[in-house]
């Protein structure tokens, strides 16, 4: 015995079979209003071209990253969350106050 396929007891409940049930003639219905489709294509602006002659200079981008390179490290959590008070009551961003910390750190061995 072969298994039913689901979607045809779906199709038998809500369509029906050969015989008309009311979602199969509204799905079969033609609109009452007949739909217009706008086929003309949209015209851009036209906007004046760049003389030949002067050529267009762009400043060079520069990353503020430049200069910098991306370090990881382990906080205690401890550590970290004290530092979130100072974060709070300063309003600078934990980057800022890792940077102000390796600065600090540079003037005490006299490297900076």
């Amino acid at each position: 015995m072969a298994k039913k396929d689901p979607f045809e007891k779906f199709r038998q409940a809500t369509l029906g079979g050969e015989t008309d049930s009311p979602l199969k003639a509204a799905l079969s219905q033609e609109p009452k209003v007949p739909v217009q489709v706008d086929t003309r294509v949209p015209v851009r602006p036209t906007t004046p071209a760049a003389p030949v002659d002067a050529p267009v200079v762009q400043p060079e981008k520069v990353s503020k990253n430049d200069k910098r390179d991306l370090v990881s490290f382990h906080l205690e959590r401890e550590h970290k969350r004290l530092l979130g008070y100072i974060k709070f009551d300063t309003g600078k961003s934990y980057n800022d106050l890792y940077c102000e910390a390796v600065e600090d750190l540079l003037r005490k061995y006299g490297k900076l």
